[in-house]
């Protein structure tokens, strides 16, 4: 187990131990959802962990969780391989743009955008590549799975996800390899960011 824990890079580490660790307690009736969600305690009782927990809760331990915690974990293990520094401005990215979709559009939780925008932009990163889904013994074409995903629980904040993914996949894989762009990246990492990964060797 140990050398397990540590072959997983830190942000996916965070991210999978934190928001099972709240799919715990909340299984087990320790909290409950409304605790965690996002709403107008965030500031007038300066509840501020709801800005975050809102952003990882994938609610109660059951089949589905389960299923999404996978997909979680080996797509963020990938992107966070392939780069600590992009992976963690994707994050910061998301968040932003999941905490005023909340906000605009009354979102309890936007951890379904999250989730959609990995499963998204993992999608059309490996677009020749097919997977298994949900365990079944047949596999389908990686670009087909955020869509076959809101065929079957459909909601708003996993649109949300997919237009973020796509909008995030297409300015930073398509946009800067057009003549037009002139190789200019509207996501390219900040400094800021690279210094930071750096600084707390993640």
């Amino acid at each position: 187990m140990e050398d397990f824990l540590r072959s997983v890079p830190r942000i996916t580490l965070f991210i999978t131990t934190f928001s099972g660790f709240l799919s715990l307690l909340s299984t087990y009736d320790l909290i409950v959802p409304s605790d965690l969600s996002f709403n107008n305690k965030i500031y007038k009782k300066y509840q501020i962990w709801r800005l975050l927990t809102s952003f990882l809760f994938f609610g109660k331990f059951h089949f589905t969780t389960l299923i999404r915690y996978i997909i979680i974990f080996s797509t963020s293990k990938a992107m966070e391989l392939s780069s600590s520094p992009q992976y963690l401005y994707f994050i910061i990215l998301v968040y932003n743009y999941s905490i005023i979709c909340s906000y605009y559009w009354g979102l309890s939780f936007a951890s379904d955008i999250f989730f959609m925008a990995l499963v998204y932009l993992n999608s059309r990163r490996n677009r020749h590549s097919r997977i298994a889904f949900m365990g079944l013994p047949v596999s389908i074409p990686a670009p087909y799975l955020p869509f076959i995903i809101l065929a079957i629980n459909f909601n708003p904040s996993l649109v949300f996800g997919l237009i973020f993914g796509h909008i995030y996949y297409y300015f930073e894989d398509v946009y800067p390899k057009l003549p037009r762009s002139r190789n200019v990246r509207i996501f390219n990492v900040p400094m800021l960011i690279v210094r930071l990964v750096d600084a707390l060797k993640l």
